[in-house]
């Protein structure tokens, strides 16, 4: 593998025109949060996993679903702002899910899109 090209984090997701969605909530995402304010990139909304939503709120949104999320935002950036070794297989998943989700509906999938 060649890699050719670098792109600083922050400017991807200020130039990007794709709803930045967080997946997860706590001081990772409050620490990215701040980053991204100095960039002057906003978070459209904050999910968490499907078992894990209890009609909380973050940052003044209600947290969705994973499937909430998808649903309202179908060609979401999504932004991992948590990490728990114990529950690190629901990033697979999530990612999983959202690759075979982005397969149907534009039928056509680069997987360097997703970060």
């Amino acid at each position: 593998m060649n890699i050719t090209e670098t792109c600083d984090v922050w400017q991807k997701l200020k130039s990007t025109e794709k709803p930045i969605v967080l997946y997860g909530m706590g001081n990772g995402a409050d620490k990215i949060l701040s980053v991204m304010d100095t960039y002057g990139v906003k978070a459209a909304d904050f999910f968490a996993s499907d078992g894990f939503v209890r009609g909380h709120s973050f940052h003044g949104k209600r947290v969705l679903s994973f499937t909430e999320a998808r649903e309202k935002y179908p060609d979401m950036l999504v932004v991992i702002s948590w990490i728990s070794l114990i529950r690190i297989h629901n990033i697979y998943s999530i990612t999983v899910r959202l690759v075979r989700f982005a397969e149907k509906r534009f039928q056509r999938f680069r997987f360097a899109e997703i970060f």
